[in-house]
């Protein structure tokens, strides 16, 4: 079982997981990591004459699937790597929340086809607003029917 903080210190939000990876009650590993990195980077324009206007370093912690939490966090950085917007369109913590939902929403869907409700992660997703800079933190989860 994982657990996953998360805890906010004036403006600076801080995530913890353990590190085990177990497998049917037996321990796999001790160092499987559960916290990673999700690139952000927003533009405007068009692929081949783009303008960035925000780029930043959100986290992502997840507590379930480590397929369903690795492939995750691989998924939505690379599509959050690159978001474009309108111009003058101020993004926000939101619009990024968006993008990395609807990865995990169908990511964790597909996976809970096949393994039910052992394919399930919920996950933290923390970063800074790109509208307002005030760091946030949503969570994300979604049910599996048996």
């Amino acid at each position: 079982m994982t657990l996953c903080l998360a805890w906010r210190i004036e403006d600076e939000i801080s995530l913890m997981s353990d590190s085990r990876l177990t497998n049917n009650m037996s321990i796999v590993t001790n160092n499987a990591n559960k916290i990673f990195t999700i690139h952000v980077n927003i533009f405007t324009g068009t692929v081949q004459k783009k303008q960035s206007i925000f780029s930043a370093k959100y986290g992502l912690c997840f507590a379930g699937s480590y397929l369903n939490g690795s492939y995750l966090a691989n998924t939505i950085s690379e599509l959050t790597s690159e978001i474009f917007v309108e111009e003058n369109f101020e993004p926000t913590f939101d619009l990024v929340c968006q993008v990395a939902f609807f990865v995990y929403e169908n990511v964790t869907k597909h996976l809970g086809e096949i393994h039910r409700t052992d394919g399930v992660s919920e996950a933290f997703f923390i970063g800074s607003c790109p509208k307002s800079g005030i760091s946030e933190i949503t969570k994300f989860s979604v049910s599996i029917k048996d």
